[in-house]
């Protein structure tokens, strides 16, 4: 659920959701992800990310399973203390593939930030399950690096396995269909 519509009452959407069958909720899309003036704006109408943290206790309150998705360690420790059944620690776009970030940082690099969000996140005494997604993990090799460190108890996929894969194969199908000769 986006946190962004200030005409919307979250508890009639949750009501709404729950009839229709769904049975958890995460926090996206997330202000998390956006930088600059973009962000400040709904930060300085009180629409920002204190909105999702409020979103993800109001849902576990009514026992509705959530997945809330954490940028920096006091987010994480937040959406921890609302109650998240899951904390997904975000590392922004996958890199790989067509769509390229120019935020660069190495598997190394993230999965010490992981590391370090996710001892946060240990520490406060609840159990979460803690997963990663994006940033540098591209391949199923880059993410083992993350999941060796024993932090985390697995991977978000999103763009490693549904975009980045789809490219290579369309792209392999049109380069042997390009070489075909008459």
């Amino acid at each position: 659920i986006g946190c962004l519509d200030p005409y919307r009452d979250v508890g009639q959407f949750i009501d709404h959701l729950i009839a229709k069958g769904f049975s958890g909720v995460a926090n996206l899309p997330s202000i998390g992800d956006w930088e600059g003036d973009y962000r400040t704006m709904p930060e300085q109408l009180h629409m920002g990310y204190e909105k999702e943290i409020e979103l993800i206790r109001t849902c576990r309150g009514r026992d509705i399973f959530t997945l809330a998705n954490c940028y920096t360690e006091e987010q994480a420790v937040k959406m921890t203390e609302a109650g998240a059944d899951m904390i997904c620690i975000d590392m922004g776009a996958t890199q790989g593939g067509l769509l390229q970030s120019s935020c660069i940082v190495t598997c190394a690099e993230a999965a010490e930030k992981i590391s370090k969000i996710a001892d946060r996140v240990h520490a406060c005494g609840e159990s979460p399950f803690i997963l990663f997604h994006g940033g540098p993990f591209a391949e199923p090799a880059d993410m083992n690096v993350c999941l060796q460190g024993g932090a985390v108890h697995g991977v978000l996929n999103g763009s490693a396995a549904e975009r980045i894969p789809v490219e290579r194969a369309v792209m392999d199908t049109v380069a042997q269909v390009g070489a075909l000769r008459l």
